[in-house]
Formats: C-alpha cells, sequence, structure tokens
C-alpha cells in the first residue's frame, strides 16, 4: 500500500470512528441501558493481508440497578468478530450477542462498563460499524 492510501484509509477509520462513537439511544422508558460504540483501531495483517479493526463497546446504565446485561451487535457484509473482551461472547458472522463477564454485569445507576472486539473485514475500506447494536438488561 503506498503513504497515499494509507492515509486515505486512516481518514476514512477516523471518519468513521466518530459516526461510530454516536449513542444508540434506550428502545423504550422500561430500557435501562444503551450503548456506544466506536472503532477505535484498524490496521492490515503484515502476514495476511486481511483487514483488522478493534472496536469498544460502552454499556451505559440509566435510573434503575442492573444486575446484568447483554449487547446485540450485527455487521453488514462479511465482519467476523474474532475474539472478544470484558464479555463472553456467541453468535457467528454476523450477528454476535455479548453478555457481561460476571464482575462487570452489575451497574449502579448512571454508571457505565466498557467491553471489546477484535474483528475481521473484507477491505480496509469497508465498515467495521455494526448496523444495529441493543442493550438489554438480564
Amino acid at each position: 500500500m503506498t503513504p497515499t492510501t494509507l492515509r486515505r484509509a486512516a481518514a476514512v477509520a477516523g471518519a468513521l470512528a466518530v459516526l461510530a462513537a454516536l449513542p444508540a439511544a434506550p428502545a423504550s422508558a422500561e430500557t435501562s441501558c444503551w450503548i456506544e460504540y466506536r472503532v477505535t483501531t484498524v490496521w492490515t495483517d503484515p502476514t495476511s493481508q486481511a483487514a483488522r479493526f478493534l472496536g469498544e463497546f460502552t454499556v451505559h446504565n440509566g435510573d434503575t440497578p442492573l444486575t446484568g446485561w447483554t449487547v446485540t451487535a450485527k455487521w453488514l457484509g462479511i465482519n467476523q468478530i474474532d475474539q472478544a473482551y470484558n464479555a463472553s461472547m456467541s453468535g457467528a458472522p454476523s450477528t454476535y450477542t455479548f453478555t457481561d463477564a460476571g464482575w462487570n454485569g452489575w451497574l449502579s445507576p448512571g454508571a457505565t462498563t466498557t467491553f471489546g472486539v477484535f474483528g475481521t473485514r473484507p477491505s480496509i475500506y469497508s465498515s467495521a460499524m455494526p448496523s444495529l447494536r441493543r442493550c438489554t438488561p438480564a
């Protein structure tokens, strides 16, 4: 990849990171948690040439204590989540479910916790932002 192409890819990734940081608002008055997502890093694996990304979810609690949470996220295309940290992961391309790790499930009113994902996407120009993000209290 040329330096110009790398700069363009970095600019696109930066713009996507700003858009991805917008919060997913609570779905209804009964929903006591909501999430934000942002892409923190994008890179091309030097060995496999795969387009990789690191994304971070922030789970926000509302006015009621949470004893656990589950986040559902769907990525368009053939993005694949390879690993999650600070959460348990299940699912397959392209819809995944993330559940609190136990120690970070209880959230007092107004509190937040974060977890992250390592993923692979079809190309460095494709989006690493999920099209659907939903938080559900446990």
